[in-house]
């Protein structure tokens, strides 16, 4: 009888070339991944909720969000100091959680789409990523997260916060690494645009729905919301496929009830934020699977507490990192010269918003670590 296949890095069901090629859909031995799939269902009890001035609840059912599998949504509902976020239940405080580790992957990707408000709103803070925070939205001490700044529309830079090593923070951030206004998520690509559909209805109801601009640059099917006012449960439904990056082949999936007195619709790009460290020195950065930035296997200096204002690739310099800490040091230029030494927690979230019609919506929600 032959012997039985073993897994020893686990399972990954990822193309090849995508930035989380090497996560484990199943684990192998010394894994560790979760999984929460098209949010279905979306269960509170799973994370820390944040929500100030805001709800955080299970789009489908509810007015213009319906969607395959899914989704959840983060709204604001007041003007000035809202906020809303979810971060992965554990515990950081105890080192219960995720920690980057020499040797030992780490995986964690977002799946997120935004309303069109959200993504050229100049006073809105958003971040996706692993924090030592329940609240992503506050002081973060120790952090690796992608950051949407005020005055910065959808353009998003990455930031390394470690507290470890000196016990005051350094701060180091590349500018500029994805744009979440793009459906193709890749910041100052011109090419990528978004798309439009023309809707139109009748007797209070969705009646067609045709294809105005195709758009560019979409990994995927669009979250598109039916936003006609005054609609009844159960409400209209939208859905538009996508061929070669552009939206093709739109639907009403859902007819839904009566009293829809307008028929408007707004299509939203969803964008996966993958951040992955392969345990060997270096952290990877990707959007809708494609590899944005590197940290650690790269052409340009990044100084430890430096501000990166171009580039895409880079090796670490001035880093504390000394044999007391470390008997074995890291390779020279290598992200462990600056990553967080404490747990963290895999969260997204966003505040200090001024537009009260600004909502992130929430599809999957992955991350996954070694400890071998």
């Amino acid at each position: 009888m032959a012997n039985p296949t073993r897994f020893p890095s686990g399972i990954s069901t990822y193309k090849t070339n995508q930035v989380l090629n090497t996560f484990p859909n199943v684990p192998g031995p010394g894994q560790s991944s979760a999984m929460t799939l098209e949010m279905s269902p979306y269960l509170a009890s799973q994370y820390t909720v944040t929500a100030t001035t805001a709800t955080v609840t299970a789009g489908t059912g509810t007015p213009g969000t319906g969607f395959n599998g899914g989704i959840t949504s983060l709204a604001v509902t007041t003007a000035s100091g809202g906020k809303a976020a979810l971060v992965a239940n554990g515990n950081v405080a105890t080192g219960q959680f995720v920690q980057f580790l020499p040797g030992n992957q780490t995986w964690v990707n977002f799946q997120v789409a935004h309303n069109s408000t959200f993504l050229t709103d100049v006073t809105t803070v958003a971040r996706y990523g692993l924090f030592d925070a329940a609240d992503p939205t506050g002081t973060v001490t120790n952090g690796v997260y992608l950051e949407k700044v005020a005055a910065a529309g959808g353009a998003c830079n990455l930031v390394i916060k470690n507290t470890g090593l000196t016990g005051s923070t350094v701060t180091t951030t590349i500018n500029n690494i994805l744009d979440l206004a793009r459906p193709s998520g890749i910041y100052n690509d011109t090419s990528s645009t978004v798309g439009t559909l023309t809707t139109a209805g009748s007797s209070n109801k969705y009646t067609s729905v045709v294809v105005a601009t195709a758009g560019a640059g979409y990994a995927q099917a669009p979250l598109v919301r039916a936003l006609g006012s005054s609609g009844s449960s159960p409400f209209a439904q939208l859905y538009c496929q996508v061929a070669n990056g552009s939206l093709q082949a739109p639907y009403i999936a859902h007819v839904g009830g009566t009293g829809y007195t307008t028929f408007t619709n707004e299509v939203n790009h969803w964008l996966d934020i993958a951040l992955y460290y392969n345990g060997k020195g270096t952290l990877f950065v990707g959007v809708n699977g494609r590899l944005v930035a590197t940290v650690g296997l790269g052409i340009t200096a990044l100084a430890a507490g430096g501000t990166a204002t171009s580039g895409n690739s880079f090796f670490t310099t001035n880093a504390s990192m000394t044999t007391s800490i470390a008997p074995v040091l890291p390779a020279p230029g290598s992200f462990e010269n600056i990553m967080p030494m404490v747990a963290l927690a895999p969260g997204l979230g966003y505040a200090l918003n001024t537009n009260t019609t600004n909502i992130m919506f929430v599809d999957q929600f992955q991350y996954g670590t070694e400890y071998n």
